[in-house]
């Protein structure tokens, strides 16, 4: 469909596409951005019960209600919500409107199954015969549900593997899945002009910058005391600006308080090139990384990098590790990729101790040699910014991507079936 059969099409209504959350991801990847729709915000059951269990474990000051998946699911609350079609990210639709949802990693992205993407040999054998996860899979092969979009190619591997595993007697519900799912990436709009065109830095200072609330899990403890060993021997002029409240979120790096309340003081003693902000406004953010030459995201897990893409725009070439996706946004010759060891669907290995001793030192060892390279060949920074910009226009541009989304809300919405509608039913 050319864009004057689009615009036709919707000329006399806006094409409505419902929503549930809104939250960053959603934010970021579906309000606003296909052209010629209206979003609507609507209610489910799952966002209630949620919001009910949440409620009944602060007032418990315990976890009595497991919300994650509640959080994961959807099934609208009124009987004929006016929308076209929904929209849904990480959420599986129980409902009889159809519906998309775009994710990171798999669906369902229930607890029962997400875990199993870890490790060194992982594997989701026999969880099809989990009965909330069947029901779930059932609801993705079921035909009110009309696309899956997988983020990246790296996502959309995965869940071919977790369908191949988990249903491996029922081949057409398996390819009735897998027939729906597209790779389409995440919009990301220029945000600097030529890099070229920065400020310098005064004292000639190479000027680095973290930013994520997980900065442990993010590699922030290697990159810190990577640079102190650096600065110490006199091998590089820095200046490293974080951004994150230094979240300990128990996941991947396995921190702990003590080790929380040394980073600290790590940063109070090395105030003369480090500057620290526990959180700041995303306008705020987008401004430091104007201001940066090099972003870094030494990850042990990320889904998929938002920030990398940020940091690209802002004309800030990116060093970070090649777990997951990152390695479709980011390569050696628009930025620094450090290998680390890793399963067969991209996962890094830190499910064990001596795995994360092993990870932290190829991250440890993959930061020391980029930002000595980068000390050695400055001109290197402005050579990448220009390629990693160049590519993000080519493959994240939002005009494209939103025409891309509109023509599968139109497919989508254009084989809405008639019929009764079902009752719900919770699964919690």
């Amino acid at each position: 469909m050319d864009a004057g059969d689009r615009t036709a099409g919707v000329r006399m209504r806006e094409l409505r596409v419902g929503y549930v959350y809104d939250n960053l991801p959603i934010r970021r990847n579906v309000l606003g951005a296909a052209p010629y729709c209206h979003y609507v915000h609507i209610g489910d059951w799952y966002r209630s019960l949620a919001r009910a269990g949440r409620l009944l474990n602060r007032c418990a000051g315990r976890e009595l209600l497991d919300v994650h998946d509640l959080a994961h699911q959807f099934h609208e609350r009124r009987a004929r919500p006016a929308v076209d079609l929904l929209h849904l990210f990480n959420q599986v639709s129980y409902g009889a409107l159809p519906w998309i949802s775009s994710y990171e990693t798999v669906l369902p992205a229930l607890r029962p199954l997400l875990d199993r993407h870890h490790g060194a040999e992982p594997s989701f054998e026999h969880i099809g015969s989990h009965p909330k996860v069947a029901h779930a899979l059932s609801a993705l092969a079921a035909k009110p549900c009309r696309r899956l979009v997988a983020l990246s190619q790296c996502a959309a591997d995965m869940q071919r593997a977790m369908l191949a595993d988990a249903l491996p007697h029922l081949p057409g519900e398996r390819e009735a899945i897998a027939r729906k799912t597209v790779v389409l990436p995440p919009p990301q709009a220029r945000l600097i002009g030529d890099p070229a065109a920065k400020p310098g830095n005064a004292d000639g200072r190479l000027r680095l910058l973290f930013v994520g609330a997980s900065f442990f899990r993010k590699g922030g403890v290697e990159l810190i005391e990577t640079l102190c060993a650096l600065v110490r021997a006199r091998r590089v002029r820095l200046e490293l600006t974080i951004v994150s409240n230094l979240t300990l979120d128990g996941y991947a790096a396995g921190e702990s308080a003590a080790e929380q309340r040394r980073v600290r003081a790590m940063i109070e003693s090395n105030r003369a090139w480090i500057r620290h902000y526990d959180a700041l406004d995303n306008p705020a953010v987008l401004q430091l990384m104007r201001r940066a030459d090099v972003g870094v995201l030494p990850t042990y897990a990320d889904p998929y990098g938002f920030v990398v893409l940020e940091f690209q725009a802002a004309g800030c070439p990116v060093i970070s590790t090649d777990v997951r996706a990152l390695p479709e946004i980011n390569d050696d010759s628009r930025g620094w990729l450090i290998g680390v060891p890793k399963n067969r669907l991209g996962e890094a290995l830190y499910t064990t101790t001596a795995q994360r001793e092993r990870l932290s030192r190829s991250i440890r060892e993959g930061l020391a040699r980029s930002i000595t390279q980068i000390a050695a060949e400055p001109a290197l920074v402005r050579i990448k910014a220009q390629r990693a910009l160049r590519t993000l226009e080519s493959r994240h541009d939002p005009a494209r991507i939103g025409e891309r989304l509109f023509d599968i809300y139109i497919d989508c919405a254009a084989a809405r079936p008639a019929g009764s509608r079902t009752s719900p039913t919770i699964s919690s």
